[in-house]
């Protein structure tokens, strides 16, 4: 349950940033399970890019759940703007379904 939310959290930040900073029309989000147990969250998107990076909330909170194992840069293939996070599992929570995580 943990896990889907951080995963949604991190889903909902790259299209928002994608669209709302980027102007992207395009978004390819990729979710994929590591061996690690870590969880890989990728995203492509055809706008203008991150022309002046700010240290953001959005920054913040990939920093936290990949701790600082994400980075931004352009897709070889196709020359699109790609970000990636690695969402380290051991920084989540071990709660019950039924539990609320502790708040930070």
């Amino acid at each position: 349950m943990v896990e889907t939310i951080a995963v949604g959290e991190c889903v909902e930040e790259l299209i928002s940033n994608a669209v709302r900073h980027g102007k992207g029309n395009k978004i390819e989000i990729q979710i994929s399970r590591e061996e690690s147990n870590a969880i890989f969250v990728s995203a492509i998107d055809d706008g203008v890019g991150i022309i002046s990076p700010k240290s953001g909330l959005g920054f913040h909170l990939f920093d936290h759940l990949s701790r600082g194992n994400w980075d931004i840069g352009k897709d070889e293939s196709t020359g699109n703007n790609l970000v990636r996070v690695f969402i380290d599992t051991s920084v989540l929570f071990d709660v019950e379904e039924n539990e609320q995580p502790p708040l930070q």
